[in-house]
């Protein structure tokens, strides 16, 4: 059984800011710790359910879905870490889907899924 680094108390101790998790992915620094990518979207996942808007449920997603959309097509990171991050790209999408209660909102959502068309066309 391979060990992951997540499973060291610094990585997923409570508290820590989501944006050091952020950091680690953007940039690919752990891009042999495929588990990173999991535990930051459950994260994201549970950050937006506890927003009461539907409007902060949307920032928090975007916020996920812009981190990763970075990510991929970033070529200074690791090959194996983008194909990640696109495998995982769709679990922010279809958060800021069900909070795009409004014509805004969901004009933004059709914004960022037909920016990641894009990117998957000419990938």
């Amino acid at each position: 059984m391979q060990r992951y680094p997540q499973n060291s108390p610094n990585l997923i101790r409570a508290g820590r800011p989501i944006d050091v998790i952020e950091t680690r992915i953007r940039r690919g620094m752990e891009h042999n710790n495929p588990p990173l990518v999991n535990i930051y979207l459950l994260q994201i996942a549970d950050l937006a359910a506890a927003k009461k808007t539907s409007a902060a449920k949307f920032v928090v997603a975007k916020r996920a879905f812009q981190l990763l959309y970075d990510t991929i097509v970033d070529e200074s990171v690791a090959v194996h870490w983008r194909e990640l991050c696109l495998d995982k790209i769709n679990l922010p999408l279809q958060l800021m889907k069900k909070s795009g209660d409004s014509p805004q909102l969901e004009q933004q959502y059709l914004l960022l899924q037909h920016k990641f068309i894009l990117l998957c066309q000419n990938i």
